[in-house]
Formats: C-alpha cells, structure tokens, sequence
C-alpha cells in the first residue's frame, strides 16, 4: 500500500513536470495512473491533487467543460476532508473556467466566496490572483467602477 502511494505521488510530480513541458498526452497519461492509485489506497487528500493537476491540464489544452467537472470533484473531496486552503484554490480554479466560458455570473460567486477564505487563510498569492481574476471579469462585463479597487488592493499585495 505504501509503494502504491509513493508510485502515485512520483506519478503526480511527473505529470505536473510533463505539464510543463507541454507534454500534454504524457502528463495526462501520468496524472491518470496517480489518480488511479490514489484511489485504490483511499488517499483523498493526493487523489484530490491529482484530480486538480488532471483538470488544470485539461484547460490548458482547451477543455474547460472537462475541467470544470474535475473541479467539482476536487471541491467535494476538499470539503469532505475540511481542507479550506484547497477548497479556496479549488474555488478559484473552478471559477476561471467557468469564466473562460463566458458564463460570468456564475463564475462571480465562485471568485467572491475564494476571496472569502483566501483572505481568512492570508495567502497572498492566490489572493492577488483571485482579485485580479475578480477585476478583470468586473472590467469584461462593463463593471469597470468594481474592477479598479480590486486592481488597486491586487497591486498594493505586491507592495507597488
């Protein structure tokens, strides 16, 4: 079982890497044979990040339909697991393909209830691309007087 756990997690780390490289065929073929051991020894919390990384490729090739069903996955074994810190990542993935898809007015929630416990947990970096994500959905849809400030609270994160 241990072996099946630490093949898993070498699997993970070669398909992020494969990811990288724009790989994409051999890192989703590595993603896919983690998850596959992640579940068969019940590990939730490494299931969940393989799912994530699986997902993310899936948007990067342009598949946002497929990714957006592989968050929501991820979101409930977060939830289960009472991880806030990946349920505020996974948030903000979910929502950025949503977005991606036009579909802004869900997407909206999804960002301010990511901002919620971003801001709770203080992690600066996916705050600020939360609020740039957030502002620049407010800027798309003719909301321009919502976008500034959170673009304004996005660069004072970087101390500019």
């Amino acid at each position: 079982r241990k072996h099946r756990r630490e093949l898993g997690l070498i699997l993970n780390g070669l398909g992020s890497a494969l990811q990288e490289a724009h790989r994409h065929a051999a890192s989703a073929r590595a993603l896919k044979r983690a998850l596959t051991l992640h579940r068969g020894t019940n590990d939730r919390a490494n299931e969940a990040t393989a799912l994530g990384t699986l997902s993310t490729l899936r948007f990067s090739m342009g598949k946002p339909a497929q990714a957006e069903r592989g968050y929501h996955e991820v979101l409930r074994i977060f939830n289960e697991l009472g991880d806030a810190a990946g349920r505020a990542r996974t948030l903000v993935s979910l929502a950025t393909a949503i977005n991606w898809q036009s579909r802004y007015g869900e997407a909206e929630p999804l960002y301010r209830q990511a901002l919620e416990l971003l801001r709770s947990q203080d992690d600066l970096h996916y705050l600020g691309i939360t609020l740039m994500n957030l502002a620049a959905l407010y800027a798309e849809t003719g909301r321009k007087e919502h976008a500034e400030p959170l673009f304004r609270e996005a660069l004072e994160l970087t101390g500019a």
